[in-house]
């Protein structure tokens, strides 16, 4: 994944877009923490010790330790050394295996789209399952296969990502794996598609995909700010579907909410 920030643009319009869009992204991480802490009922912040798996470069990280929560973070690219450098983050570069937690160490778990890239999502959910404290928390943020999303874009969708995803799950089968490790679901969450309009967006207008976007300015190092200008109004074009979606509990982002 496209991970460092892109600062070398050429004109004064491709880097208001480009702050428009980092602008953006912070206010969905913002969005989704508020999101823990309300849903959670956490009063006192400073009090919960929280683990971030495929914590990425940090932002999220950071937003959480913003928030007054104790933070570690398990990242195994190269980001790490980005959010070390940049957001002063205690990350492990090691799987959570590697990492060998004491039992009880984590009053929250974060798995922010994470879940698809494991090779083993059962095994994973029972070893976060022992170093969660009695009553802690789990964040599963995931993409959804019983969204509109895919029943109209099929093997267009733009969430499928062979060979980074290796598995894809509906609720159903994420319930069945929650239960076999003894989890309670509290909330399940159907509106993320409003905050993630880009999945809907790339699969509909495949060449406006923000990754190849900016792989392309990386390669060419060239400014596509006509097609970042394009976003607003694809993104109203996708609007009635994305609140469909929402009614209809089928988005093509979901975040579910857990206790042990």
């Amino acid at each position: 994944y496209l991970w460092q920030e892109i600062s070398n643009h050429r004109s004064s319009i491709a880097r208001l877009v480009n702050n428009i869009e980092s602008n953006y992204k912070y206010w969905i991480i913002k969005k989704e923490c508020y999101k823990v802490v309300k849903i959670f009922k956490i009063k006192q912040p400073k009090n919960y010790k929280l683990l971030d798996i495929g914590c990425g470069k940090g932002e999220r990280l950071k937003f959480f330790k913003d928030l007054g929560f104790s933070v570690l973070g398990l990242e195994v690219s190269d980001t790490v050394d980005y959010a070390r450098e940049h957001f002063n983050l205690e990350i492990i570069k090691k799987d959570i295996y590697q990492a060998d937690f004491e039992d009880n160490s984590f009053d929250i778990v974060t798995l922010f789209n994470v879940l698809e890239h494991i090779h083993n999502p059962n095994k994973l959910l029972k070893e976060i399952y022992r170093i969660l404290k009695d009553n802690g928390f789990l964040v599963i943020q995931i993409p959804n296969t019983d969204s509109l999303q895919f029943k109209i874009f099929k093997k267009r969708w733009i969430t499928f990502d062979i060979p980074r995803d290796l598995f894809y799950f509906n609720i159903k089968q994420l319930k069945y794996l929650l239960e076999r490790q003894r989890f309670n679901l509290i909330k399940i969450s159907f509106n993320d598609s409003f905050f993630h309009p880009s999945i809907c967006m790339a699969s509909l207008f495949t060449n406006f995909d923000p990754q190849l976007i900016w792989l392309d300015e990386r390669k060419n190092k060239k400014d596509n700010f006509l097609k970042r200008l394009f976003w607003p109004l694809g993104v109203c074009i996708i609007l009635p579907l994305l609140i469909l979606e929402v009614i209809f509990k089928k988005s093509g982002m979901v975040t579910l909410y857990i206790k042990k």
